[in-house]
């Protein structure tokens, strides 16, 4: 495959992570042979050299997505050797979070400094409603999880759980832990909570994201600095080489405007998403760019509306070959920041 690269941490500076989807195929159709495509795909991940794996979550079989990132971390984890995995995002708010805090502790004791987690409050009613869960209060629900989960994995306040040794291991032996969520509001929050950001730049943005015609990742960092945070901060993205399939970019489209914007939150374009069909330089100097922005690191996804399996993966042989070693050779030398 590539040249053998010493994996970075999860979310560490200038590290590269890649969210597995379920791509369209009829081998997808079958949970069986999905989670043996998804798991081939987390292991050819590894081979290439990408640091880490990464799952998203949604529900109702929706297009795209599994249900539980933390299984799916679990096993990748297994599969692989030296990659990481971690949730981009898991849903906060459809979770116990102290139930959560105990499992992510326990699978860092069994994967030693190979976990990480980016939370998200959700924006999907129906995924809330298929499993009896109030949307309308998960804005509140979500902030008071995320400081449980952060206090008790950091070892800040781990009250009633610190019993429990895999937790008390994570005072030593933190889960890098992120907030997905690009808005003033939320980067706030992520800084108050003491957990990294995770946005991208040309997604659809709530109305109160940064928005005074400058750079939102910068914009939005300055702020999440300014409010005292200190996390990792994670550039997500999407990535294509080349010309992706017609109407995949269409799909990602409608699914970051129109679909929010059903579930009543009201939302503005800034423009397409970035580098669906763009050269190696094309995708190396947008990740260039997020880094001189402020960003840490890159988690990035192969568009999935629309895409055939093997067209990703050949997109995923041509990234790891042709696309991380341009990205690492122009960072080569880079302190990290």
């Amino acid at each position: 495959m590539t040249e053998a690269h010493e994996v970075l941490p999860p979310f560490s500076p200038l590290s590269v992570s890649i969210g597995i989807y379920v791509y369209q195929d009829r081998r997808m159709a079958d949970p069986v042979e999905r989670l043996d495509e998804m798991v081939d795909m987390a292991r050819t991940a590894e081979q290439l050299g990408f640091d880490g794996v990464t799952a998203s979550e949604h529900h109702r079989g929706r297009s795209g997505y599994m249900p539980n990132p933390l299984q799916l971390m679990s096993m990748y984890l297994h599969e692989t050797e030296r990659t990481w995995a971690a949730g981009c995002p898991m849903l906060l708010p459809l979770r116990v979070p102290g139930t959560l805090a105990e499992e992510l502790a326990w699978l860092n004791a069994r994967f030693p400094d190979r976990v990480g987690m980016t939370f998200a409050a959700g924006a999907d009613n129906e995924d809330f409603a298929a499993l009896g869960v109030p949307f309308e209060s998960r804005a509140a629900a979500y902030e008071k999880g995320l400081r449980l989960v952060s206090d008790v994995l950091s070892g800040r306040n781990r009250g009633a759980l610190g019993g429990d040794p895999a937790i008390a291991r994570c005072a030593g032996h933190p889960i890098p832990l992120s907030s997905g969520s690009m808005t003033r509001t939320g980067v706030r929050r992520a800084a108050r909570c003491g957990v990294g950001v995770t946005f991208g730049r040309r997604q659809w943005q709530p109305a109160n994201a940064a928005g005074t015609g400058g750079d939102p990742v910068r914009e939005l960092l300055e702020l999440y600095a300014s409010a005292g945070g200190r996390g990792p901060k994670v550039y997500t993205t999407y990535v294509f080489v080349g010309r992706p399939p017609e109407g995949v970019a269409e799909g990602i489209a409608e699914r970051n405007v129109l679909g929010p914007a059903a579930a009543g939150l009201k939302t503005r374009v800034i423009e397409q998403p970035p580098r669906l069909g763009g050269t190696v330089d094309e995708i190396v100097e947008d990740w260039l760019d997020a880094l001189a922005a402020g960003m840490d690191c890159v988690n990035m996804r192969i568009p999935y509306h629309g895409m055939p399996l093997s067209i990703a993966r050949e997109q995923l042989l041509r990234i790891g070959e042709e696309v991380l070693p341009a990205f690492r050779k122009a960072v080569a030398g880079r302190p990290p920041s």
